[in-house]
């Protein structure tokens, strides 16, 4: 028996492909700056380096969300809140970049105490000793405090374990000797 069909039962649909969707590369972080921030801070940004990051990746602090921007630089500048701030700890930064493709980095990002600033010395005062002196006391001085050091007997150059030796910091501190 043969079959016959009407026009709109034999009708071809012809599927044309159309635009792909966009592949999103795997993010990767190389780099926070500042690296770490001291416990108890009000806010603080930070920029997160790498590769692959974009308008569309998503920044997660312990797994909270955080607004992000992309850079001229191509970083991703976020900002830490009192709340993230609060403790002592290692939070952890994660930035996804969506379907298809995709994929999650991770850093740490360190809070803790404040770290005392490094010192650099302005002057020392006497610049020259002589060795044979049987005490001497040098008075160095830096951006952040001055410390004097003294040397005793055995004409030591420098404090060392078989000398009388001490060093005087911060005013109002006591004499520790060595």
């Amino acid at each position: 028996m043969a079959f016959s069909a009407s026009p709109v039962e034999t009708a071809v649909i012809a599927i044309q492909p159309g635009a792909p969707l966009p592949y999103n590369p795997a993010p990767s972080i190389s780099a926070l700056s500042p690296a770490s921030a001291a416990v108890g801070g009000a806010s603080q940004d930070v920029t997160i380096q790498g590769a692959n990051l974009q308008s569309n990746s998503v920044v997660a602090i312990n797994g909270t969300t955080h607004s992000s921007t992309l850079g001229t630089d191509g970083g991703l500048q976020i900002t830490l809140t009192s709340s993230d701030l609060q403790q002592t700890a290692d939070l952890l930064v994660t930035v996804t970049n969506p379907l298809p493709g995709g994929g999650t980095a991770e850093a740490l990002f360190p809070v803790g105490s404040p770290t005392a600033p490094t010192p650099t010395i302005t002057s020392l005062y006497p610049a020259a000793a002589i060795q044979s002196t049987p005490a001497s006391t040098t008075v160095l001085q830096t951006e952040h405090s001055v410390v004097e050091l003294f040397c005793g007997h055995n004409n030591c150059a420098r404090p060392t374990a078989e000398t009388s030796c001490g060093i005087f910091g911060w005013p109002g501190e006591s004499r520790r000797t060595r």
